[in-house]
């Protein structure tokens, strides 16, 4: 978030868990993928739905990975 700042970029909220999510603990890769979604962003803000689309997840997935969250990290019962 303070990098963000620092370089003048607005992300929406839930933006920057994603980034750290695709970026799989690897710190260099969670760098490069928030640079590729500024780059494809339109003008300084990177919007949620923009993000969930470029970093390629859907709503369904998001959605199973709170369920699994939720219950535990059971087996899916939903979706």
């Amino acid at each position: 978030q303070t990098l963000c700042e620092s370089e003048g970029v607005t992300v929406e909220t839930g933006v920057l868990p994603l980034v750290v999510r695709a970026g799989g603990g690897s710190p260099r890769d969670t760098l490069s993928l928030l640079d590729q979604l500024i780059a494809g962003s339109d003008g300084p803000v990177v919007r949620y739905e923009r993000a969930v689309a470029l970093l390629g997840y859907s709503h369904g997935e998001l959605l199973n990975e709170v369920v699994d969250a939720v219950a535990g990290s059971g087996p899916r019962l939903f979706f």
